[in-house]
Protein backbone atom coordinates (compact mmCIF):
# COMPACT_ATOMS: atom_id res chain seq x y z
CA UNK A 1 0.00 0.00 0.00
CA UNK A 2 1.45 3.44 -0.87
CA UNK A 3 2.68 5.64 1.93
CA UNK A 4 1.00 9.02 2.20
CA UNK A 5 2.09 12.28 3.73
CA UNK A 6 1.23 12.34 7.41
CA UNK A 7 -1.64 14.67 8.13
CA UNK A 8 -1.94 16.21 11.57
CA UNK A 9 -5.63 16.46 12.40
CA UNK A 10 -5.36 17.87 15.93
CA UNK A 11 -6.42 16.55 19.28
CA UNK A 12 -7.99 13.19 19.94
CA UNK A 13 -11.50 14.62 20.15
CA UNK A 14 -11.31 16.18 16.68
CA UNK A 15 -9.82 12.98 15.27
CA UNK A 16 -12.61 10.91 16.77
CA UNK A 17 -15.16 13.27 15.23
CA UNK A 18 -13.52 13.01 11.80
CA UNK A 19 -13.06 9.26 12.09
CA UNK A 20 -16.66 8.69 13.17
CA UNK A 21 -17.97 10.97 10.43
CA UNK A 22 -15.98 9.09 7.79
CA UNK A 23 -17.08 5.79 9.34
CA UNK A 24 -20.75 6.78 9.12
CA UNK A 25 -20.37 7.64 5.45
CA UNK A 26 -18.52 4.43 4.59
CA UNK A 27 -20.41 1.96 6.77
CA UNK A 28 -21.12 -1.18 4.80
CA UNK A 29 -19.99 0.25 1.45
CA UNK A 30 -16.38 -0.84 1.10
CA UNK A 31 -14.59 -4.09 0.45
CA UNK A 32 -11.24 -2.45 1.15
CA UNK A 33 -10.46 0.54 3.31
CA UNK A 34 -7.71 1.17 5.78
CA UNK A 35 -7.23 3.94 8.31
CA UNK A 36 -3.95 3.89 10.22
CA UNK A 37 -3.37 6.17 13.20
CA UNK A 38 0.01 6.81 14.81
CA UNK A 39 0.94 8.73 17.91
CA UNK A 40 4.36 10.16 18.74
CA UNK A 41 5.72 9.32 22.19
CA UNK A 42 7.04 12.88 22.53
CA UNK A 43 4.33 14.95 24.23
CA UNK A 44 6.07 18.16 23.09
CA UNK A 45 5.72 17.18 19.45
CA UNK A 46 2.62 18.42 17.58
CA UNK A 47 2.48 14.87 16.23
CA UNK A 48 1.85 13.51 19.73
CA UNK A 49 -1.79 13.80 18.81
CA UNK A 50 -3.27 11.23 16.44
CA UNK A 51 -2.57 11.70 12.77
CA UNK A 52 -4.02 9.97 9.73
CA UNK A 53 -1.27 8.35 7.69
CA UNK A 54 -3.22 6.23 5.23
CA UNK A 55 -6.81 6.17 4.07
CA UNK A 56 -7.26 4.02 0.98
CA UNK A 57 -10.65 4.37 -0.71
CA UNK A 58 -9.50 3.24 -4.15
CA UNK A 59 -12.11 1.36 -6.21
CA UNK A 60 -14.79 2.29 -3.64
CA UNK A 61 -18.42 2.95 -4.49
CA UNK A 62 -19.12 6.26 -2.70
CA UNK A 63 -22.40 7.19 -4.38
CA UNK A 64 -24.60 9.70 -2.53
CA UNK A 65 -22.06 10.07 0.31
CA UNK A 66 -21.65 13.36 2.16
CA UNK A 67 -18.04 14.42 2.73
CA UNK A 68 -18.87 18.13 3.09
CA UNK A 69 -16.27 20.04 5.07
CA UNK A 70 -14.13 16.96 5.79
CA UNK A 71 -10.32 17.03 5.58
CA UNK A 72 -9.45 14.15 3.24
CA UNK A 73 -5.99 15.40 2.31
CA UNK A 74 -3.76 12.65 0.94
CA UNK A 75 -6.58 10.10 0.66
CA UNK A 76 -6.47 7.65 -2.26
CA UNK A 77 -9.73 7.80 -4.28
CA UNK A 78 -8.23 6.14 -7.38
CA UNK A 79 -10.89 4.57 -9.59
CA UNK A 80 -13.59 5.40 -7.01
CA UNK A 81 -17.17 6.21 -8.02
CA UNK A 82 -18.48 9.39 -6.39
CA UNK A 83 -21.79 9.76 -8.22
CA UNK A 84 -24.00 12.42 -6.57
CA UNK A 85 -21.61 12.73 -3.62
CA UNK A 86 -21.35 16.01 -1.70
CA UNK A 87 -17.82 17.40 -1.45
CA UNK A 88 -18.72 20.98 -0.51
CA UNK A 89 -15.85 22.81 1.19
CA UNK A 90 -13.96 19.52 1.65
CA UNK A 91 -10.14 19.38 1.60
CA UNK A 92 -8.42 17.09 -0.93
CA UNK A 93 -4.88 18.51 -0.89
CA UNK A 94 -2.45 15.87 -2.24
CA UNK A 95 -5.37 13.45 -2.70
CA UNK A 96 -5.19 10.92 -5.53
CA UNK A 97 -8.32 10.72 -7.67
CA UNK A 98 -6.86 9.14 -10.81
CA UNK A 99 -9.53 7.41 -12.91
CA UNK A 100 -12.21 8.47 -10.39
CA UNK A 101 -15.74 9.23 -11.61
CA UNK A 102 -17.50 12.35 -10.36
CA UNK A 103 -21.05 12.46 -11.76
CA UNK A 104 -23.57 15.02 -10.50
CA UNK A 105 -21.23 15.91 -7.63
CA UNK A 106 -21.56 19.12 -5.62
CA UNK A 107 -17.95 20.19 -4.96
CA UNK A 108 -18.51 23.92 -4.51
CA UNK A 109 -15.75 25.53 -2.48
CA UNK A 110 -13.70 22.34 -2.60
CA UNK A 111 -9.97 22.49 -1.91
CA UNK A 112 -8.16 20.37 -4.54
CA UNK A 113 -4.77 22.08 -4.36
CA UNK A 114 -2.00 19.70 -5.55
CA UNK A 115 -4.54 16.88 -6.04
CA UNK A 116 -3.98 14.30 -8.79
CA UNK A 117 -7.20 13.89 -10.79
CA UNK A 118 -5.50 12.78 -14.02
CA UNK A 119 -7.53 10.47 -16.27
CA UNK A 120 -10.62 11.03 -14.11
CA UNK A 121 -14.05 12.10 -15.32
CA UNK A 122 -16.37 14.87 -14.15
CA UNK A 123 -19.91 14.91 -15.52
CA UNK A 124 -22.39 17.64 -14.54
CA UNK A 125 -20.22 18.43 -11.51
CA UNK A 126 -20.27 21.77 -9.70
CA UNK A 127 -16.76 23.08 -8.88
CA UNK A 128 -17.79 26.73 -8.32
CA UNK A 129 -15.35 28.65 -6.11
CA UNK A 130 -13.07 25.60 -5.81
CA UNK A 131 -9.29 25.77 -5.64
CA UNK A 132 -7.25 23.57 -8.00
CA UNK A 133 -3.93 25.42 -7.72
CA UNK A 134 -1.14 23.24 -9.15
CA UNK A 135 -3.46 20.22 -9.42
CA UNK A 136 -2.98 17.56 -12.10
CA UNK A 137 -6.00 17.34 -14.42
CA UNK A 138 -4.05 15.86 -17.34
CA UNK A 139 -6.24 13.77 -19.66
CA UNK A 140 -9.34 14.41 -17.54
CA UNK A 141 -12.72 14.11 -19.27
CA UNK A 142 -15.28 16.69 -18.17
CA UNK A 143 -18.64 17.62 -19.63
CA UNK A 144 -21.44 19.91 -18.48
CA UNK A 145 -19.47 20.94 -15.39
CA UNK A 146 -19.08 24.35 -13.73
CA UNK A 147 -15.75 25.96 -12.78
CA UNK A 148 -17.21 29.46 -12.32
CA UNK A 149 -14.97 31.58 -10.05
CA UNK A 150 -12.64 28.61 -9.55
CA UNK A 151 -8.90 29.03 -9.00
CA UNK A 152 -7.00 26.90 -11.51
CA UNK A 153 -3.67 28.69 -11.28
CA UNK A 154 -0.74 26.54 -12.48
CA UNK A 155 -3.15 23.63 -13.01
CA UNK A 156 -2.18 21.01 -15.61
CA UNK A 157 -4.79 20.25 -18.32
CA UNK A 158 -2.60 18.54 -20.92
CA UNK A 159 -4.65 16.37 -23.28
CA UNK A 160 -7.83 17.02 -21.26
CA UNK A 161 -11.17 16.69 -23.05
CA UNK A 162 -13.51 19.29 -21.55
CA UNK A 163 -16.79 20.07 -23.30
CA UNK A 164 -19.75 22.32 -22.53
CA UNK A 165 -18.14 23.47 -19.30
CA UNK A 166 -18.33 26.95 -17.74
CA UNK A 167 -15.07 28.70 -16.73
CA UNK A 168 -16.60 32.17 -16.18
CA UNK A 169 -14.28 34.37 -14.09
CA UNK A 170 -11.94 31.43 -13.48
CA UNK A 171 -8.31 32.11 -12.59
CA UNK A 172 -6.22 30.20 -15.15
CA UNK A 173 -2.99 32.12 -14.70
CA UNK A 174 0.05 30.03 -15.64
CA UNK A 175 -2.19 27.01 -16.27
CA UNK A 176 -0.88 24.39 -18.70
CA UNK A 177 -3.65 24.08 -21.29
CA UNK A 178 -1.52 22.61 -24.06
CA UNK A 179 -3.22 19.96 -26.17
CA UNK A 180 -6.50 20.21 -24.25
CA UNK A 181 -9.87 20.27 -26.00
CA UNK A 182 -12.32 22.82 -24.59
CA UNK A 183 -15.08 22.34 -27.17
CA UNK A 184 -18.22 24.44 -26.53
CA UNK A 185 -16.86 25.58 -23.15
CA UNK A 186 -17.36 29.13 -21.85
CA UNK A 187 -14.45 31.44 -20.95
CA UNK A 188 -15.76 34.87 -19.88
CA UNK A 189 -13.71 37.37 -17.82
CA UNK A 190 -11.05 34.76 -17.10
CA UNK A 191 -7.55 35.54 -15.87
CA UNK A 192 -5.14 33.77 -18.24
CA UNK A 193 -1.85 35.64 -17.82
CA UNK A 194 1.09 33.40 -18.72
CA UNK A 195 -1.18 30.44 -19.42
CA UNK A 196 0.52 27.88 -21.68
CA UNK A 197 -1.67 27.30 -24.74
CA UNK A 198 0.95 25.44 -26.81
CA UNK A 199 0.29 21.88 -27.83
Amino acid sequence: MPAYRLQWIGDLKSWEYTGLAIGRQLNGTLQKASLNVHRSSDRKSPCYYPIVSTLDLSNANLNNRDFSGMDLSGVDFSNANLTKASLQNAFFKWATMRLATLDGVNATGGHFRLANIALGSAINTNFRNSNFTDADLDSITATGSDFTDATLEETHFKKASITSTDFTRANLREANLGGANFSESIFVDCQMRKADLDK
